[in-house]
């Protein structure tokens, strides 16, 4: 078997995963007795691909081939257990690699150049749905929030509260004064949870319907 290619040679999928990534190549085995998966491995050694057993890596489920030419992989929710893609390291890609999961074996990619794919950070939904006006604390929920964002280049989170008319407050691990949030920013719990300050919404707006966003 011989893996060619995917339908673009950078992919961007968000660190939730569920996405689909159709594989195209020739010789699959597609009598289903045996399966392939995908595997992405961080591009964190100098010269990519990088050794699976250098960089962080996670695989997809192993599938049956859909023909001799296809096989189709679910993209893993990489964001569950790693933060976003280039928080920690330098480049901002995982390289693809394909696999035979009976044989254990890689099957060789015959394309112009590696297959790379990105895992963004998402934003998926917040808690409490209401706050009094006074303030409170959110907890903002999601895949792929770095941990490590006290060490990282783009820094830690903070959040920006906001309506039509209304004057925007910004709040983090405490109420902040400006989108600066200067030596205030939040660390995540986890890959998936983050504590913002709502601040007290009535010093300056009247109460209703309150934006959130994440930065």
């Amino acid at each position: 078997a011989v893996f060619r290619q995917v339908a673009t040679s950078q992919v961007i999928s968000s660190a939730d995963g569920g996405e689909f990534l159709k594989i195209l190549g020739s010789g699959f085995d597609f009598s289903r007795r045996l399966q392939y998966h995908c595997l992405f491995v961080e591009e964190c050694c100098s010269a990519p691909p990088c050794p699976e057993s250098e960089c962080r890596s996670l695989q997809s489920v192993s599938v049956y081939a859909s023909s001799s030419t296809e096989v189709v992989c679910a993209i893993p929710a990489w964001g569950s257990i790693f933060s976003y893609s280039g928080a920690s390291i330098v480049s901002s890609f995982t390289t693809l690699a394909f696999y035979s999961t009976d044989f254990k074996t890689e099957v060789p990619f015959d394309g112009d150049s590696n297959v790379r794919v990105a895992f963004e950070e998402r934003f998926l939904s917040i808690f409490p749905s209401s706050l009094p006006i006074t303030g409170g604390t959110i907890t903002v929920f999601g895949t792929g929030f770095d941990t490590s964002c006290e060490t990282s280049v783009n820094g830690c989170y903070l959040c920006s509260f906001g309506s039509d008319g209304a004057i925007t407050m910004y709040g983090a691990s405490k109420t902040c004064a400006d989108r600066t949030c200067s030596g205030a920013a939040s660390t995540p719990t986890s890959t998936r949870e983050i504590a913002c300050r709502f601040p007290n919404w009535g010093l300056a707006n009247s109460a209703g319907g309150v934006d959130v966003s994440l930065f």
